[in-house]
């Protein structure tokens, strides 16, 4: 019963030496977020597999990186249920989850969409076709 008054605690305490290191690890979250989405633009013509594989990667760091930001700050602050150990414990391990992911997707899955997926012919080296027919 101790640790779920720990975890579930409304207002656990306005000590809290993680909070730096909580504020970099969401910006770093955030940041490469960033970075995927840009390389997402980028290639978006010339790597198919690439966007396929990571299309919503970029959103779901930027959102968890901002959620633990609002945590962070508000077991600072000691706002009341905000502020609970098991929120942030639950957004940090579904940081984990999503980075473990994104991982297992790019040594995996990539590789495997690489060979499926490849670019368009183009069009310019093929000669067009010109009939006399009249349909």
């Amino acid at each position: 019963m101790e640790i779920l008054s720990y975890l579930f605690s409304p207002i656990p305490g306005i000590t809290f030496n993680y909070y730096l290191h909580l504020m970099i690890y969401a910006g770093v979250l955030i940041l490469i977020g960033l970075i995927v989405w840009i390389i997402n633009s980028v290639l978006n013509k010339k790597n198919k597999a690439f966007v396929r594989t990571f299309k919503s990667l970029p959103g779901r760091l930027i959102w968890v990186g901002i959620i633990i930001i609002i945590l962070a700050a508000s077991r600072v602050n000691g706002i009341a249920y905000l502020s609970m150990r098991f929120l942030l414990i639950i957004f940090l391990a579904v940081s984990v989850y999503i980075i473990i992911k994104s991982i297992y997707n790019f040594f995996k899955k990539y590789p495997e969409m690489k060979n499926v997926v490849k670019p368009k012919k183009q069009k310019m080296d093929e000669k067009p076709k010109y009939t006399t027919s009249k349909k």
